[in-house]
């Protein structure tokens, strides 16, 4: 009985403790850690340092306001740390979700990719011997067209024989100067000419009749600054026909007879080119 009465009084004591107004109120404005701390404890979590077995509760606190107030504070480092964490985290998710779409993808290229590169082989019955064609029978042509008829090429004209011709050509000189590019012809007589400029300006034709040509019957240059080349053939209608070819497009400035020396008539032929004379 004395046991019991023992006990009473031992609860009784403690249920007034626990009511004492000595008791401290809760609260939790003083002990929240700051969201300051916020970047020290990320620095804290970066850096990894093996398997944490610190206990949070290991230290004993008889104080029931001041156990309330430290799970507070453990709490509230908590949401600090996974507020700093959850955007790392949504990212990587989303970084996963669009990983696993693009396997999906790839995975559905290869399969394509090995279903073409598949080369079915079925039974194909193989090819009848055919026998070879005969040839056919030899036909004459059919002419679509009257037959051309043949004609006998046109001769080339004969040069004229010096010693009937009215005059020679002995030499053909050519000289520069900064206002035209002058031909001279040495002739044995004066007969009449024609001097003919080229319709694009690059050269010009002299037909020279009953006259023969008794010195170079061509020539040519790349460093002549005006005539190009020139060449005398026999002319159709007999006489001499002298093709002159120009460098520039030129202009015939002056051509005429000009006064015999040495006993030999000279025909002058002068040009004009823009580009590489001055005018005057």
């Amino acid at each position: 009985m004395l046991g019991i009465l023992c006990v009473l009084l031992l609860l009784t004591s403690c249920s007034d403790k626990d009511q004492s107004p000595s008791t401290p109120p809760l609260t939790t404005s003083s002990t929240v850690t700051p969201q300051s701390d916020s970047m020290e404890t990320l620095q804290a979590l970066s850096a990894p340092k093996g398997l944490n077995t610190k206990r949070l509760f290991a230290e004993p606190v008889s104080d029931q306001g001041a156990r309330f107030n430290r799970l507070e504070r453990e709490v509230q480092d908590l949401r600090d740390d996974f507020d700093i964490v959850s955007p790392a985290i949504t990212r990587l998710v989303a970084v996963e979700e669009d990983m696993r779409d693009l396997m999906d993808q790839l995975e559905t290229l290869v399969a394509a990719d090995s279903a073409n590169d598949q080369i079915i082989v079925q039974n194909v019955p193989e090819p009848m011997a055919v026998p070879p064609l005969a040839p056919a029978p030899a036909q004459a042509p059919i002419l679509t067209t009257a037959p051309t008829p043949v004609t006998q090429p046109l001769a080339a004209p004969t040069p004229i024989d010096t010693a009937t011709a009215a005059s020679i050509v002995k030499d053909l000189r050519i000289g520069e100067h900064t206002d035209k590019t002058r031909l001279v012809l040495d002739m044995t007589a004066e007969v009449p000419y024609k001097a003919t400029l080229n319709a694009d300006g690059m050269g010009v034709v002299l037909i020279l009749p009953n006259t023969a040509w008794s010195t170079d019957q061509s020539w040519s240059s790349n460093v002549s600054p005006m005539v190009k080349s020139y060449k005398a053939t026999p002319a159709p209608n007999g006489g001499t026909r002298l093709d002159i070819a120009f460098t520039e497009k030129a202009s015939l400035k002056y051509n005429s007879y000009i006064k015999p020396r040495n006993g030999m008539s000279r025909l002058v032929i002068d040009l004009f080119s823009s580009e590489l004379h001055l005018a005057q």
